[in-house]
């Protein structure tokens, strides 16, 4: 009958919605982050060389705090 593909469609489930849970795990294990960043809209390299220019480490996230303040101007 027709309930004898609802195992055929848990497994197609599961298989197909395992890497989008499994990504976050994966990339924090090999980066040391949850995410990953793509080169290919420009802000997203700026981004990157902005990181790169705060920490030392392209891959290290700052947020405001990490921005150093201007000294104000005689």
């Amino acid at each position: 009958m027709w309930y004898e593909i609802l195992p055929s469609i848990a497994i197609i489930s599961v298989c197909m919605s395992l890497p989008n849970f499994l990504s976050k795990y994966l990339n924090l294990a090999v980066d040391g982050k949850p995410y990953r960043r793509d080169m290919i809209k420009p802000w997203n390299l700026d981004t990157l060389m902005r990181d790169e220019r705060l920490t030392g480490n392209p891959y290290k996230t700052v947020g405001l705090e990490g921005i150093p303040d201007q000294s104000p101007q005689q």
